[in-house]
């Protein structure tokens, strides 16, 4: 899992606004996901074979990789990487808007 600040990212080689720090060289899936509070994305967990990204729009929550909790807050962008095991869980008070994507 790498961990971003959107303010961070610049502009790069590719065709899409992470191009360079993600394999995929265009968008193939994707969408946004407004949580309700405390739901949770594929309890238990989930994989993929390659890599996706959330960017945290607003709200906050805990994005759990591999079994470890990771806070996810407002305007930080996150790369799973291929195999890592995550899930995703909106906080009580303020849930989070999610914007998912896979590269390939």
């Amino acid at each position: 899992m790498r961990k971003l600040r959107i303010e961070d990212l610049k502009p790069a080689s590719g065709h899409h606004f992470l191009g360079g720090l993600t394999k995929g060289e265009t968008i193939s899936k994707g969408g946004l996901h407004i949580y309700k509070p405390g739901e949770c994305a594929h309890p238990g967990g989930h994989t993929h074979e390659g890599q996706e990204v959330f960017v945290n729009l607003q709200g906050r929550g805990k994005l759990i990789v591999d079994g470890v909790e990771h806070e996810f807050k407002m305007g930080e962008t996150v790369i799973i990487e291929p195999g890592e095991k995550h899930e995703l869980i909106a906080d009580e008070n303020d849930p989070l808007v999610n914007l998912w994507f896979q590269a390939e």
